[in-house]
């Protein structure tokens, strides 16, 4: 066995003292972002609280300093400073420094307290880069010192005796160590939640949160408790009866506080509390609540026949809706699961409450039979909306995760099938959904054009197609045609009017490639704007510097007057991918003979000898070789055919056959027809020429001169041009100037057509036969191996005013729910959702905030444990780019972007670009700000404080006006841009 793999007693370590908290922080705290952090102002903190529970504590203050460090100070008994006899140290010390070290384990020192596990502050110590604290107790001041959880050697010392005025407590006050978080910036409002909350939940207790950063400072202190709490969290809601419902109650030293009161909303608010812990998962004193509250709620309502159109008792979720309700026990032995508390487990606990619940709530409803009857009345009503809601939940159930086919056609799905890999893009804007109709003509490669329609039949066939496409270098190039599809059924239309005659039916926000290489959405697009053209053309000996007849070629936009040989775009294509190399050869050979099928399988590279070769052996299958149409070429060049073709067409057998097939031609719709052709003949070679002219001589003088030159008779004089399509010279300099397949017109259509769309990897734009380039949308600035894009057309429901039948007739809401995969509401199960990355990407800017909350308002009421799981992201699109010397800034604010502007370029950037939305960056931006992650900012969206994010969205969502108002007052000169 070599030595690498040696597995015995020498490699068995063991990590002493703190060690084991800082080799893995996360089993302690949750986690290393601002999560965790804010867990250790909170462990403190529980640890004062612990103090006022025992009734020695009545003030604490928490302070954010500006060198982001926190204190907590309180004047309870003060932490015990005298030997510890088994470690022979301070008792302060040991605390600080040992593991399940403290005064909580046996019920005597602390009757009830949150502090259970006896890790909290010694952990606070091990994550801290430096922890101070000072005791007032004793008749002295003491003070001790740690680095990283090691005490500072003969740190710990009695620095004076206390005064005769002063009190006792403890002032702790810690560094957070950047080498375990990845943030060290403490947010007042995160920390200012969970110090109301803690005041709510013990009445009497004073707690102030000072912040040095702002010199902000607010005080918390509610004599009412929970009952203030639950009047707090309805301040947004409008009760259906006047006062809160309260009761307390204990049994076996387990003390139950409950609070309540019935609202006209449709969103419930229950939170539970154990020893002031805010049990976020639940647990048994939420569940014997719940039990109980059903069951009085039915024995009232059955007692008095307040339900008999139902056919069945009401649900929970029947009497909770609508309900704010604090549940709060105080239990001298609480069982938590895991060391961040999140859920009870005391069994006992369930009955004690279901008890206390069934007999103070039975009573006070006997006692208040108004309330009763509004309370029952609302939960009849919800039973009925639940019913009706059934069957619309069923259709967007997810059946099981073989049956793709469910999935919403506008899901660019993943690849991957493994849900800890896969992220799903939740897109602002439906215009990644892409859009043209069926019969809307693709320019490929290999020479022809091919409908939608047909693409979309013959990709499911297996075959490969490449398309014609602008590089990140404006050249043209060829690329590969992936995923054709239908995107949207009955889609609204527009219908684009170029100035060539042609016309484009697409959805109104899909985007079209403009001259300058930036894309509009059609709906956008102004009359005589110029649009990226493709021009092709068939290869001409006759043509200067042109040595090959019969070969595809395209104009080169970046390049005036520049013709690349389409089959040398193929060989680049071929080159850069490795399908053959350079030295295989300096010919190009077209497999198939065909020399406008210029796909890259068609190419191959040949030496000459073996090129020569190839043909010689094709000259002796058929007489269609490259030399027998040389020679057919030069044959009508000569003089001695053309005079006996002349002599064969003037013979009367001709002209009669000839007459006799044109009496049937010639009719109206035929002339109408032919001289459309012709027109639209003319129009195409001679607006082109007529640009390159000017381009070249500044104006048209030289034009006829030109024109005779080049000797093309698809070519119109200038006055004839003016005369068949223009009013007069300046109209015809003005078609010229803007052509490059310019806009006529954009019009809406009446009807509706399902639309499709590709996808074009690594450039994300490809030509119709139309002539001009498109954008196939930022779905494409993706990974398809392992990201998802779901686009959302406009802004969803605000699902805070609406019951789930309601909901669920959105369509934007059922493709989000049947994307995730794990239904909705009660039946919801975080086990069956397909991604555990769900990123909400909107545009920065107001609306883009507003659709951003609307979305996690829906995930947060009727997919909550995707929240809780920490699944849910929002993307952070930055604001500006900023270019300098060949280099590219991202800036996320205004501030950020003048700090770069004045630093980084010297105030003289060469660009600064501001992105007013998704839609404005072109897919490799997309990519690299938003989608890559080693580059992108995901911020993370959790519900640490359920209760404040309960209230906050209510606040913002809700019917009730004031408080939103109110909101705005005090938070606007916090905004950072606000578009009017």
């Amino acid at each position: 066995m070599s030595e690498s793999n040696e597995y015995g007693a020498g490699q068995i370590q063991v990590l002493e003292g703190l060690q084991a908290v800082r080799k893995r922080p996360a089993m302690y705290i949750g986690s290393t972002d601002g999560r965790g952090l804010h867990h250790l102002v909170y462990e403190v903190v529980d640890n004062a609280i612990d103090e006022a529970l025992a009734g020695h504590c009545e003030a604490i203050e928490v302070t954010v300093h500006d060198d982001d460090s926190v204190s907590v100070r309180d004047d309870g008994r003060g932490i015990p400073v005298d030997t510890h006899e088994e470690y022979d140290r301070p008792a302060l010390e040991v605390i600080m420094t040992v593991l399940h070290a403290g005064g909580k384990f046996d019920s005597k020192s602390y009757q009830v307290s949150g502090g259970l596990h006896g890790v909290g502050v010694s952990v606070v110590n091990a994550l801290s880069e430096r922890l101070e604290v000072e005791v007032k107790r004793d008749g002295g001041v003491y003070r001790h010192r740690f680095d990283r959880g090691e005490p500072v050697p003969d740190a710990f010392e009695r620095v004076r005796d206390l005064d005769p005025s002063e009190g006792t407590g403890t002032h702790v006050r810690f560094w957070p160590d950047d080498e375990v978080f990845e943030t060290t910036a403490f947010e007042t409002p995160t920390l200012a939640n969970r110090l109301r909350e803690l005041a709510f939940l013990n009445s009497g207790v004073k707690i102030t949160l000072v912040d040095d950063r702002d010199g902000s400072e607010e005080t918390f202190r509610y004599d009412g408790g929970i009952r203030e709490f639950v009047g707090y969290l309805n301040e947004t809601r409008t009760p259906i009866h006047d006062d809160v419902i309260y009761f307390e109650d204990a049994a076996d030293d387990v003390h139950v506080e409950v609070a309540m009161q019935a609202t006209e909303e449709l969103q419930g608010s229950v939170h539970a509390f154990a020893n002031n812990i805010n049990t976020r998962e639940g647990g048994t004193h939420l569940t014997g609540f719940k039990t109980a509250l059903t069951r009085v709620i039915n024995d009232y309502a059955n007692e008095h026949d307040l339900v008999s159109d139902l056919d069945a008792n009401l649900k929970g979720e029947d009497v909770r809706e609508g309900l704010t309700a604090v549940i709060s026990i105080k239990h001298p032995d609480p069982q938590f699961e895991g060391q961040t508390k999140t859920k009870l487990g005391n069994s006992e606990v369930r009955g004690i409450v279901e008890s206390a619940t069934h007999e103070r709530l039975g009573t006070f409803l006997e006692e208040n039979p108004d309330t009763a009857r509004k309370v029952v009345h609302k939960a009849a009503e919800a039973a009925r909306a639940r019913k009706a809601a059934k069957k619309a939940e069923e259709l967007t159930r997810r059946k099981s995760a073989l049956e793709s086919t469910a999935l919403p056609g506008k899901l660019a799905d993943c690849q991957t099938r493994e849900p800890s890999e896969a992220e799903l893009f939740v897109v602002e804007g439906d215009s990644a959904g892409g859009c043209f109709v069926g019969d809307t003509e693709i320019a490929l490669a290999s020479g022809r054009s091919i409908t939608f329609e047909k693409l979309v039949e013959e990709h499911e066939d297996g075959e490969t197609h490449y398309c014609y496409t602008v590089e990140s270098d404006g050249k043209i190039g060829i690329r590969r045609i992936a995923d054709p599809r239908v995107t949207r059924e009955n889609a609204e239309l527009v219908e684009v009017t170029l100035d060539n005659g042609e016309t484009i039916r697409c959805t109104p926000d899909h985007e079209f490639m403009l001259r300058d290489g930036s894309y509009r959405e059609a709906r956008n697009l102004e009359d005589g704007q110029s649009l990226m053209p493709l021009y092709r053309k068939t290869s001409d000996t006759a043509e200067e510097n042109v040595t090959i007849d019969g070969y595809e070629m395209v104009k080169q936009p970046v390049m005036e007057d520049f013709w690349k040989f389409t089959h040398l775009l193929a060989d680049r294509y071929n080159l850069e991918r490795g399908r053959y190399a350079e030295d295989d050869g300096a010919h190009k050979h077209h497999v198939d003979f065909d020399k406008r099928n210029n796909r890259p399988d068609n190419l191959q590279r040949l030496s000459k000898d073996e090129h020569l070769e190839l043909h010689r052996e094709h000259a002796e299958r058929t007489l269609h070789a490259e030399e027998v149409y040389a020679k057919l070429r030069e044959l009508k060049q000569t003089e001695e055919f053309r005079e006996r073709m002349s002599d064969r067409m003037q013979r009367k057998e001709t002209v009669e056959i000839l007459r006799e097939q044109a009496k049937g031609q010639w009719d109206e719709e035929f002339r109408e027809q032919r001289m459309e052709a012709y027109n639209r003949t003319y129009f195409e070679n001679t607006i082109p020429f007529m640009k390159e002219v000017l381009e070249d001589e500044g104006d048209l003088e030289s034009y006829d001169e030109r024109r005779r030159e080049r000797n093309d008779p698809n070519v119109l004089t200038k006055a004839t041009t003016i005369e068949k399509f223009f009013g007069g010279e300046p109209e015809l300099i003005e078609a010229v100037e803007a052509h490059n397949h310019s806009v006529v017109s954009v019009e809406p259509l009446e009807e509706t057509e399902d639309v499709h769309d590709i996808e074009v990897p690594e450039t994300h734009n490809f030509a119709l036969e139309s002539g001009v380039f498109v954008h196939n949308s930022a779905k494409q600035g993706r990974n398809r191996e392992n990201q998802a894009i779901l686009p959302l057309k406009g802004k969803i429901l605000n699902v805070e005013k609406h019951r789930l039948d309601r909901i669920l007739e959105n369509d934007e809401i059922r493709a989000l729910i049947t994307a995730i995969g794990a239904g909705v509401g009660e039946e919801f199960d975080v086990e069956n959702v397909r991604y555990n990355k769900i990123i909400l990407m909107t545009d920065a800017d107001v609306d883009g905030a507003h659709i951003r909350t609307l979305l996690l308002t829906l995930l947060y009421r009727h997919m909550k444990p995707l929240l809780e799981a920490g699944y849910v992201y929002a993307a952070q699109p930055p604001l500006y780019r900023v270019r300098y010397k060949g280099e590219t800034y991202d800036a996320m604010t205004e501030a950020e972007r003048d700090r770069l502007v004045a630093k980084t370029c010297g105030g003289d950037p060469d660009q600064v670009q501001r992105f007013k939305g998704l839609g404005e960056m072109n897919p490799d931006q997309l990519w690299e700000t938003t989608m890559d992650p080693e580059y992108r900012i995901l911020k993370r969206i959790t519900i640490d404080d359920a209760a404040a994010a309960d209230r906050m969205f209510n606040v913002l969502m809700g019917d009730a006006v004031e408080p939103r108002k109110q909101f705005i007052k005090q938070h606007a000169t916090e905004a950072e841009w606000v578009d009017i």
